[in-house]
């Protein structure tokens, strides 16, 4: 992980300071939320603070993995039927939020509806095929915590921002995993410094604006280079049935 000025330092930022610090950070994740765009293997942060948002987050893993195990056994009707349960859950995530976050949202939906179409219609599909599409699915839900993020923000609730930040970070992790880049440095050093700069604000602490400015182009980076490292360019559908 990445060093950051040491926390005590942040309590002593005046009032003024600690303002300037949420807007800029409001503004730059704001920037981060355009459409181009496992659990850590790092130290976990363990906080004395609420973590409603964390307690109440809603994940598509199960079906992620149930999925690609049903796909490697062959299993067709199982797999067909945990693309489906994925694909819902995107489609009504897309449905019920802020509109930022809804276009890569609907774009893991379509994805997902469309490999549960080519399951169904018997054309055989590769683990490493379903594994982009939950790299691009998780790197979705990255964008869409930083928007909670930064309407957590707005209403000055740092708290529940870091707690966003940290599903940030866990999305980007599993994105990467999925997408085959868990090494890459520019990804590895995003994802520290987000859990870094998550963790003070999950303790009450402000975000100063070069801080907030780094960490948050380093996510920017690290989605849009995830899923341009599993962009594959349109062409013929294999016909290839199932055995």
């Amino acid at each position: 992980m990445t060093t950051t000025a040491p926390c005590a330092a942040r309590r002593q930022t005046p009032g003024s300071v600690r303002r300037a610090g949420r807007l800029a950070l409001c503004a730059l994740l704001a920037a981060c939320a355009q459409p181009d765009r496992q659990k850590s293997d790092t130290t976990a942060i363990v906080f004395d603070e609420p973590r409603d948002a964390l307690a109440s987050r809603e994940e598509c893993q199960n079906a992620f993995d149930a999925a690609r195990t049903a796909l490697v056994k062959r299993d067709v009707d199982a797999c067909l039927t945990s693309l489906t349960d994925a694909a819902r859950f995107f489609r009504d995530q897309s449905r019920a939020d802020a509109p930022e976050a809804r276009p890569a949202l609907q774009a893991a939906a379509e994805e997902l509806e469309t490999l549960a179409a080519n399951v169904a219609n018997g054309r055989r599909r590769t683990a490493r095929e379903f594994d982009r599409a939950f790299a691009r699915a998780h790197a979705a839900e990255a964008q869409q915590h930083l928007v909670h993020a930064r309407a957590a923000l707005l209403k000055d609730d740092t708290v529940r921002a870091g707690e966003e930040l940290i599903m940030t970070a866990d999305h980007l992790e599993r994105a990467a995993k999925d997408a085959k880049r868990p090494a890459d440095p520019v990804v590895r050093t995003a994802i520290a410094d987000t859990r870094s700069l998550a963790g003070e604000m999950m303790r009450g602490m402000a975000a100063v604006p070069d801080e907030a400015s780094k960490v948050s182009t380093e996510i920017e980076s690290a989605i849009r280079r995830i899923v341009a490292s599993v962009y594959v360019p349109l062409g013929p559908e294999p016909l290839t049935k199932y055995d």
